[in-house]
């Protein structure tokens, strides 16, 4: 007796099931695939210092020690002002816990070595992002207090836990800036009693210093040290401290030379929702985490703290990020129980059977739950790629078994098996192309692909062992016959069709190579991609490029010989984008010359959020002033006004408030094209040249060496020798003092004398010393009193008095102020430094590229070794890997050819189901250019699922006509075989088509989803015309008439 009777066989699947239904709690969630690439970015903070600083002060040195890790395969690296980062790329498989412990260890032994003022690096997962990520959660604290007092209560006891969480970024405590002991100094008053800044300090610091008199022993023996101490109690304190005396002996007290008091700093930044200053703690997720239970863990964490607060305090959540993402993964589930719940009433209406119905339903039961054990254990993740996946699978799911129950319901056994087998591996072979694809695009597709994978593999195993034991238990055990007129009627037109379709399929199989040239027409051919002339082909250039081809015959042959691929190309691919499934949000970059204050951005970004204040419609404003030369604005909306378009209405309304506003350099992104206001900032160069070098003087000497070649060619107009190298990033103009040399002799003077008085009158960015106040350590501000109003006009016309007490010195004479444009950061990549050479060329840009080549090419034949000159642009990266995507669908091609190949022993056959993939991207191609819709990474999914899915109904038919042929004349059994499958194939066609409707119901402003489901319906639609008219047409052998009859 066999052992896996069909009972058993039920039972342990229902078992497995049950534990994989178990475990689907356990998966994680969230709207976007949680992986990163396999890289860590260390960031740090350098106050006051300009790229080139921090470049030789920091970034050199840790590049230096990072070079050292094993696995490392690219170190790129950025220098800003007062801050950079460097990011470190691993291999695939490298272990990058285990890399992040000894970068953190290599961070400790040279952290020491860095200048002081240096903060401590950073580390975190993923690569750093020109766009400023969006709060995950926002929380108000109030309390009846102080402002100032009640953000040193949420930093004590909120700041530290919340920072501990596993996956946090960041956290934030905004709203109040902290006290500080401020002096300022009169400088006329200090060089009357001959006193310098450095020993008001040093006064300071004795003062409230502790001091050890020695020790002492008591009654017991013990030897006790005593101390003296000076802590601060008090301002009058410190204004009745002696820090100079007079000839006479008088002494001249702190209050005599400046003015104490305890002020609050200035702040370092600005962080406000919808324009209020409010304490507000807020909390940032690193990249790549799962926001959903991150957002779930800091609740709960936030629960508890808030019973460590005092009694008045309360804490109110403002923003949670996580609440769109719960509202699309709702939307996703919806529309995915609509699918399944369409696929099961049309199988039901079909054939009427509950038998045949349970069949299919509690096999696509299992195979979920199979699917969620498979996804369980290789650690794949719900979210929008997945569920696509396993939308996806319903249909090619319900597809295996209709085709094995159609099988076994004809014929009684399972031989369909092998066929079932190759249409997987091919559909298997089109996913593993993902792996193919750039690094970034699999970060998206590769959960897609596995998902997808282990659903159809789980199919195969449930189409062998469940499906069959399903269909013996539940079918009778004998089966009536039908019998009578219905069904002779049913026969007869059967007999009839079949008649007629094959004179039709041996009509156009007698015209064959007539019928194969208008289908590749209706594809196309790519002439229109041909350029206008190719250096060195005389025949070329004198035919297609002749100037009666490109101007008389070019745009008659390009629609007639262009087919369905000429539009799509054009209208469509071409204008394709990369679109992420997240809230609409309008964002605001405000950017300064270096040099302005972070109050003046803050005035010119309130000046906006007055505006946005008489907007109705906003969900909300995020605003956070980074610096005098950055600032941001996040703004979302609320879903009526989303969909009125009123994104779309308060952009423009913005970009005519721009011009009026002024005061910075303003971009508008985020809906819609990007706009910048200022006339310095965003217009892209139309030629781009990239030079890198290892000396960075040397790389710019080479720049203006290749600027000149540029110049001499007259149509050649603004050129930059240090462009910006990255979209977004902002060209910023800045003040240099270059000394004259002789006129500092001349001056008896050296550079440090006259930049140390210059100090003693500007605005410190720094506190000068920290001292204990009240129990507190307190930062001291000690300032001229004019530094405020020091101005440009000052520095070069005023006279600044030395703390000596020598005569004052004129900066102005002793060297040139210019003000200059500069690239906003120093770029490097493998340790060579990266500069950027920009130009605008009035002509065709074709010619421009031409000319520029022919420059690079002559300026690298005389540059040094381990110098380099390409053409480049801002968007280079888009454009280098946009070539991979053909090649990978090469590559899913050829697979599902050897495959096929494998299969039927054959390489006609093979080649003839490969046929019938273009004509399947016809009906994508159409469904494209004809409506307009627009094209994202969805659409390039429905190739993928074209290519290997598409493939599927012709390798049944090809297998049945091999079963067929030894007892049936060839073009009998072509027929035959497709007769036979029809049903079959039209039935999961069908269903995979109605399977993909719901997620049509919002239309094409759903990413991903839209694109994916109109794509793939249009290919399957025209996948029926491949395999029931192109196929047997490719199929039938040159035969005389055969009567079908």
């Amino acid at each position: 007796m066999k052992f896996l009777t069909p009972f058993r066989t039920v039972i342990l699947f229902v078992a497995v099931s049950l534990l994989g239904l178990a475990l689907v709690p356990r998966l994680s969630i969230d709207l976007n695939p949680t992986h990163s690439l396999p890289s860590l970015t260390v960031r740090y903070a350098y106050p006051d210092a300009p790229p080139a600083v921090v470049e030789e002060a920091v970034t050199s040195v840790l590049e230096n020690a990072f070079s050292q890790l094993q696995g490392l395969k690219e170190i790129e690296s950025i220098s800003n002002y007062n801050q950079g980062h460097i990011t470190l790329s691993f291999g695939r498989h490298e272990d990058m816990d285990l890399k992040r412990f000894e970068l953190a260890a290599l961070l400790r032994q040279v952290y020491l070595t860095l200048p002081a003022t240096v903060n401590y690096p950073a580390i975190s997962p993923g690569q750093v992002s020109s766009v400023k990520a969006m709060p995950l959660l926002i929380y108000n604290v109030n309390a009846p207090l102080a402002a100032s007092h009640i953000q040193k209560v949420a930093a004590e006891v909120l700041q530290p836990r919340l920072s501990q969480l596993q996956g946090v970024e960041q956290v934030t405590v905004t709203g109040a800036e902290p006290l500080q002991l401020s002096i300022i100094f009169n400088q006329e008053r200090l060089i009357r009693y001959g006193l310098k800044r450095e020993e008001i300090l040093e006064r300071v610091g004795q003062e409230s210093q502790a001091v050890y008199l020695g020790s002492v022993t008591d009654a017991k023996g013990q030897r006790l040290s005593v101390m003296a101490s000076n802590a601060l109690e008090s301002i009058t304190q410190l204004k009745e401290l002696p820090v100079a005396y007079t000839a006479n002996g008088a002494a001249v007290l702190l209050r005599d030379v400046a003015t104490v008091g305890i002020e609050e700093q200035e702040p370092q930044r600005y962080f406000r929702v919808n324009g209020l200053n409010t304490v507000a703690v807020t909390v940032y997720a690193q990249p790549g985490q799962n926001n959903m239970q991150l957002a779930n863990d800091v609740e709960k964490e936030m629960t508890a703290l808030r019973q460590l607060l005092p009694a008045a305090f309360t804490v109110q959540q403002q923003y949670d990020d996580t609440a769109f993402l719960r509202q699309e993964l709702h939307k996703v589930y919806v529309r995915t129980g609509l699918s399944l719940l369409v696929l099961v009433l049309f199988v039901f209406l079909l054939h009427r059977d509950w038998r045949y119905l349970s069949v299919l339903f509690s096999g696509l039961v299992v195979n979920l739950c199979l699917g969620a054990l498979c996804a369980w254990s290789l650690g794949i993740g719900i979210h929008l790629y997945t569920l696509a996946g396993v939308t996806v699978s319903f249909g090619l799911v319900v597809d295996s078994a209709i085709i094995m129950l159609d099988h076994l319901h004809r014929r009684g056994n399972r031989k369909i098996f092998a066929a079932l087998v190759g249409a997987t591996l091919t559909s298997l072979c089109a996913l593993l192309v993902v792996y193919v694809l750039p690094e970034e695009q699999q970060l998206n597709l590769r959960e897609f692909a596995q998902i997808m994978m282990a659903m159809l593999a789980v199919s195969l195993v449930v189409a062998w062992f469940y499906t069959p034991a399903a269909y013996k238990l539940l079918s009778p055990k004998q089966q009536s016959k039908q019998k009578g007129r219905q069904q002779y009627r049913r026969l007869r037109n059967q007999v009839w069709l079949w008649q007629y379709y094959g004179s039709f399929i041996q009509f156009l199989a007698r015209y064959r190579i007539a019928f194969t040239t208008t289908v590749v027409l209706f594809f196309g051919l790519p002439v229109f991609m041909l350029p206008a002339s190719v250096e060195g082909w005389g025949w070329y250039n004198s035919t297609i490029g002749s100037e009666l081809y490109q101007q008389q015959v070019k745009h008659y042959a390009d629609v007639a010989l262009g087919g369905a691929l000429r539009p799509f190309v054009q209208e469509v691919y071409d204008k394709a984008s990369f679109r992420t499934p997240e809230k609409t949000v309008l964002h605001l970059h405000a950017t300064m010359p270096h040099g302005a204050t972070l109050t003046q951005m803050n005035e010119a970004v309130r000046t906006v959020e007055q505006y946005l204040a008489s907007v109705a419609g906003l969900e909300q404003y995020v605003t956070q002033v980074q610096s005098g030369q950055s600032a941001t604005l996040q703004i979302t909306f609320d879903p009526i006004s989303e969909r009125a378009g009123l994104p779309y209405t308060l952009r423009s309304q913005l970009i005519a408030q721009f011009m009026n506003w002024g005061g910075a350099n303003w971009q508008i992104y985020g809906v819609g094209r990007g706009f910048s206001s200022g006339a310095g900032g965003s217009s892209t160069p139309a030629l781009l040249a990239e030079l890198r070098g290892y000396n960075y003087s040397e790389l710019e000497r080479q720049a203006e060496q290749l600027a000149a070649k540029l110049a001499e060619n007259t149509r050649v107009r603004d050129i930059n020798t240090n462009a910006v190298a990255l979209w977004g990033e902002q060209a910023t103009e800045e003040y240099v003092f270059q000394f004259d040399n002789a006129q500092l002799n001349l001056a008896k003077l050296n550079s440090s004398e006259v930049t140390e008085a210059l100090r003693a009158h500007a605005k410190p960015m720094a506190p000068a010393m920290y001292l204990l106040y009240q129990n507190e350590l307190m930062p001291v501000s000690l300032r001229e009193q004019d530094a405020e109003q020091l101005s440009v006009y000052q520095l070069l016309h005023g006279s600044f008095r030395r703390e000596d007490g020598k005569p004052g010195m004129q900066i102005g004479t002793l060297g040139k102020l210019s003000f200059e444009k500069s690239a906003n950061a120093i770029h490097k990549k493998d340790r060579q430094y990266i500069r950027n050479l920009s130009f605008t060329y009035f002509g065709n840009y074709k010619y421009g590229a031409q000319f520029l080549d022919e420059v690079l090419a002559q300026a690298r034949q005389e540059m040094k070794p381990g110098y380099t000159a390409e053409a480049t642009s801002l968007f280079k990266n888009v454009n280098k890997e946009a070539g991979k995507q053909y090649g990978a669908l090469a590559v899913m091609v050829l697979g599902i050819f050897f495959v096929c190949a494998i299969l039927f022993e054959s390489l006609r056959q093979p080649f003839f189901i490969m046929l019938t993939v273009p004509v399947s991207f016809i009906g994508l191609f159409l469904v494209f250019s004809l409506f307009n819709f627009s094209f994202d990474q969805g659409g390039y999914a429905a190739f993928i699922l074209l290519g290997g899915v598409g493939v599927n109904a012709a390798i049944f038919i090809i297998n049945d006509l091999n079963n067929l042929k030894s007892t049936r004349s060839s073009s009998r059994a072509v027929l035959k075989a497709v007769t036979h499958k029809a049903l079959p194939v039209c039935l999961t066609v069908t269903s995979t088509v109605l399977g993909l409707v719901p997620f049509l119901i919002d239309g094409q402003q759903e990413v991903f989803w839209f694109s994916f489901a109109v794509g793939a319906i249009g290919g399957f639609l025209f996948s029926l015309i491949a395999v029931f008219v192109c196929l047997p047409v490719w199929l039938m052998p040159p035969e005389k008439q055969v009567n079908f009859a």
